[in-house]
């Protein structure tokens, strides 16, 4: 039965870990790696990755936008 709620948690935590995220990206001058584990990943290949999913850019991309 628990098994039927994964997919809204995991969505619930990519929007959560954006957010941050994103705000992270604006104005700070914190490297990609030390937002990455400011958000709870052990390194930087996993934050883009999550990041990059539900956002469709990079970081870094994202970042270069702002």
């Amino acid at each position: 039965m628990i098994l039927q709620f994964i997919p809204q948690l995991f969505d619930a935590q990519s929007c959560i870990v954006g957010s941050i995220a994103k705000q992270l990206l604006k104005p700070s001058r914190l490297s990609l790696s030390e937002i990455g584990q400011v958000v709870g990943f052990c390194d930087q290949s996993h934050f883009t990755n999550a990041f990059q999913r539900p956002i469709k850019l990079t970081p870094r991309q994202y970042r270069n936008q702002q």
